[in-house]
């Protein structure tokens, strides 16, 4: 289970609509070049959406504005205009000056196993850490790596030390601790869903040796996909 203090930082993380566009700001006000016309204008640009989201009664705004025109060097009127005339959170420009509706971008069956058993080892760390040592890069999509890696290092406190610089780390594991507290956190669950995914990395195996015409690779990772597929199946009936 979650240590008492991971609950903590979790809540300083998620809590209040505020929290999250603060934090969107302080990424783009720390990645940006301020010392020059462009770099402060591509900040303007990512705060814009982000503040404009919040809209301009909620708690915080003006705050948010004037520390943007603060870190600028330049008025807040001007700040609250770009933010007005910013197209929403998340549309996408279609190059003609025009924005789009924003992409949804859904998981692949892999990722939505990974995040699923990822969030099972940080429910249970207990279990957890012999699955989440188990793991390897080719277990998981390029998008769960880094999860992966946290974890290994942070398994028991996943939101402690997370690099804010990170936005998209901080966000996937927030979204992974968010999970642990509703998803299943069985063993047999975990055992299962790790299985399913050496299923896949066994699979991807197979292919490239066959276009590599390494037969006795092939022929050799075939044999444990087959012992794997009917433990599986075993599983499967045992539950």
């Amino acid at each position: 289970m979650l240590q008492e203090g991971s609950i903590d930082r979790f809540k300083e993380l998620v809590d209040g609509a505020v929290d999250l566009p603060s934090f969107r700001v302080d990424v783009a006000l720390g990645r940006g070049d301020l010392g020059s016309l462009a770099g402060r204008e591509r900040v303007l640009q990512d705060v814009g959406p982000v503040l404009k989201a919040m809209g301009e009664t909620a708690l915080g705004f003006d705050e948010l504005v004037r520390k943007v025109a603060d870190r600028l060097d330049t008025d807040a009127s001007l700040v609250l205009t770009r933010v007005r005339s910013a197209p929403d959170a998340g549309a996408e420009s279609n190059g003609a000056g025009e924005t789009t509706r924003p992409v949804v971008v859904s998981l692949t069956p892999r990722e939505t196993r990974e995040r699923a058993l990822l969030a099972m080892c940080i429910s249970d760390p207990a279990v957890g850490r012999n699955i989440v040592d188990r793991l390897t890069d080719e277990h998981v999509s390029p998008s769960g790596s880094p999860a992966l890696r946290w974890l290994r290092g942070h398994l028991e406190d996943p939101l402690a030390d997370l690099p804010r610089e990170d936005a998209a780390l901080t966000s996937l594991i927030t979204e992974l601790v968010m999970k642990a507290e509703i998803e299943p956190a069985t063993e047999g669950a975990m055992q299962l869903n790790f299985d399913l995914l050496e299923l896949q990395r066994l699979e991807d195996g197979i292919s490239a040796a066959q276009q590599a015409e390494d037969y006795a690779v092939s022929t050799r990772l075939s044999g444990e996909r087959a012992k794997l597929t009917e433990r599986i199946a075993h599983a499967g009936v045992a539950s």
